[in-house]
C-alpha cells in the first residue's frame, strides 16, 4: 500500500471521526444531564487544546528531531480519551475524559500534515489531493451519524471512537518525514513570527478562522429563524463540502498557475461577500446557494497557508509552523468567535453576527493582500511558484 493511500485512508478516519462527534456534542451533553453553561465550557474544551496542544505538540516535535513518536502518542491518546469519553457518566468524568480527547487530537492534524507534506518522494502540491479525503470522510460521519442518532442516543461517541481508534492505527502506518535538523533549546517557534509573511499570515488565518466558527456554530440557527425548508440548511452545507473537496482535488494545478499566497488571498476575500449576503440577505435559498463559497472559504484558504508554512518555516520549526496556523485558524479563531456570539448576539442577533464577520473578512484580507504581497517581493517567490 503506497504512503499516498495510507495518508488518504488516515484523513477519511481522523477528520471523519470529528464530524461524527463534534457536531452532535452539544446534543449529547444534553442528554447526559449537563446544563447549557457546562456544555459550553466543555466544548471550548477543543478550541482550547487547539490554542495550546498543537503549537506545543509541534515544538517538542521539533525539538527532539522526529514528530513520528509524538504523532503516535497523540493518536493513542485521542483513542483513549475518546473510549472513555464513551463510557463517560457525569460532568466530572466527561470533562476528564473530553480534556484528554481534546488535547490528544489538536496536535494530530498538523503533525500528519508535516508528514504529508515532507514525506519522502512527496510533493507539496499533493497535498491537496490527499487532504480531501477528510472533507469526505468528516461529511460522512456527520450525515450516517444524523441519521442514525434518535435511535442510538451516544453513537456520536460510538462512532468517534470507533472511527479514531482505527485512525490510530494507521498511524503507526504513515511514513516518517525524517528530520529537517533540532531546535536547539535557546531558539523558540516564536522566531517564525520573523519570516517574511509568516505575522500577516497568522494573523488572517484568525480572523478567517472566526468567520468559519461562525458558520459551523451558529448558520443551522440563522437559517432555522429564517423559516426555510426542512433540509435546506443540510444541502447547504453539503454543497460547501462539495466546492471544497473540488477544490482541494484541483490543488496541485491551482498552487501552481497562481501560487500558494494567492490562493490565501482569495480565500479570505471570498469571505466577504459570502457574509454579507449571510447578513442581508433572508431568502433562504440564495443563502443557501451562496455557501458553496465555503469550498473557496476553507478548502483554497487551508491549501494555500498549509503549503505557505511548508515553503518558508525553515527545516527546524516545520512541526512548529503548522501548528501555529491550527493554533490560529481552529484555536484562537473560535474562542473569538464563540465570545464574540455571547456579547453581540443579544442585541445584533444573528443577522450582525454575520455582518461583523464581513468586517472581519475585511481586515483580514488586506493583511494577506499587502502582507503576503510585500514578502513575496522581499524573498523574491514567483508568484506561480506553489
Amino acid at each position: 500500500m503506497s504512503y499516498r493511500v495510507r495518508l488518504m485512508i488516515w484523513y477519511t478516519l481522523a477528520v471523519g471521526s470529528i464530524g461524527a462527534l463534534q457536531p452532535f456534542l452539544m446534543v449529547t451533553f444534553a442528554r447526559e444531564g449537563l446544563d447549557p453553561t457546562t456544555s459550553s465550557a466543555m466544548m471550548a474544551l477543543f478550541p482550547g487544546a487547539f490554542l495550546i496542544a498543537a503549537p506545543l505538540w509541534g515544538w517538542l516535535a521539533d525539538r527532539t528531531g522526529r514528530s513520528t513518536p509524538w504523532m503516535r502518542i497523540a493518536a493513542v491518546g485521542a483513542a483513549a480519551g475518546s473510549i472513555a469519553l464513551t463510557f463517560a457518566h457525569g460532568a466530572m468524568a466527561i470533562a476528564l475524559s473530553a480534556t484528554v480527547l481534546a488535547m490528544c487530537r489538536a496536535p494530530l492534524g498538523p503533525l500528519v500534515d508535516v508528514a504529508t507534506v515532507h514525506a519522502p518522494g512527496s510533493r507539496p502540491e499533493d497535498y491537496g489531493r490527499i487532504r480531501l479525503w477528510g472533507s469526505v470522510g468528516f461529511a460522512a460521519g456527520v450525515g450516517l451519524v444524523g441519521l442514525g442518532i434518535d435511535a442510538v442516543p451516544r453513537l456520536p461517541m460510538i462512532a468517534g471512537t470507533v472511527l479514531i481508534c482505527a485512525a490510530a492505527v494507521f498511524t503507526f502506518a504513515l511514513p516518517d518525514p525524517g528530520g529537517a535538523g533540532v531546535l536547539t533549546l535557546g531558539q523558540r517557534p516564536w522566531r517564525l513570527l520573523r519570516v517574511p509573511g509568516m505575522a500577516a499570515l497568522l494573523g488572517a488565518s484568525v480572523l478567517h478562522g472566526v468567520g468559519l466558527a461562525t458558520y459551523d456554530f451558529f448558520f443551522s440557527l440563522h437559517m432555522e429563524r429564517l423559516a426555510g425548508p426542512p433540509g435546506l440548511t443540510g444541502i447547504a452545507f453539503a454543497i460547501g463540502v462539495a466546492v471544497e473537496v473540488g477544490v482541494m482535488a484541483a490543488a496541485p494545478v491551482l498552487l501552481r498557475r497562481f501560487g500558494a499566497a494567492r490562493m490565501v488571498q482569495v480565500a479570505v476575500a471570498l469571505a466577504i461577500p459570502r457574509w454579507l449576503v449571510t447578513g442581508l440577505i433572508d431568502d433562504p435559498f440564495v443563502l443557501a446557494a451562496t455557501q458553496a463559497l465555503h469550498g473557496v472559504s476553507f478548502g483554497a484558504f487551508w491549501i494555500g497557508a498549509v503549503s505557505l508554512v511548508a515553503e518558508r518555516a525553515p527545516g527546524n520549526l516545520r512541526n512548529s509552523g503548522q501548528g501555529l496556523l491550527m493554533a490560529a485558524n481552529a484555536g484562537l479563531g473560535p474562542l473569538l468567535a464563540t465570545l464574540l456570539a455571547g456579547t453581540t448576539v443579544a442585541s445584533v442577533g444573528t443577522h450582525g453576527l454575520f455582518l461583523i464577520d464581513a468586517a472581519l473578512a475585511v481586515v483580514a484580507t488586506a493583511l494577506a493582500v499587502f502582507g503576503l504581497s510585500s514578502s513575496r517581493r522581499s524573498t523574491g517567490e514567483d508568484e506561480g511558484q506553489p
